[in-house]
Parts: C-alpha cells; structure tokens; sequence
C-alpha cells in the first residue's frame, strides 16, 4: 500500500471510487450516493478538502 497526499488531478479518479463505495457500502458513509453524485468533483467539499487544501 501506498500513502501520498492526493493532487488536483486525483479529484476524478478519487471522487469514482469514492461513488463506487457509497453504492457498494453505503452505511460506511455519512451521506448518500443520491447526494454525493449531484457535486462536481471541484465543488464537493470532501474532495476540495482531500486536495490541495
């Protein structure tokens, strides 16, 4: 495994598997796929947190 700090560049690759897991696990989430899938991936708040700040 490796650990690195996400870039701007992983927004859609991270915001796919991050889809993927609430539709998967959806009780490992705080939200819902339904919710999470109406953000673009530069306005979601989880993902601009994650990236670059």
């Amino acid at each position: 495994m490796n650990l690195r700090i996400l870039k701007e560049g992983d927004a859609q690759v991270y915001q796919s598997l991050r889809l993927q897991g609430l539709q998967e696990y959806p009780d490992a989430f705080g939200s819902t796929f339904e919710r999470e899938v109406a953000w673009s991936e530069y306005d979601h708040p989880c993902i601009s947190q994650r990236i670059g700040g």
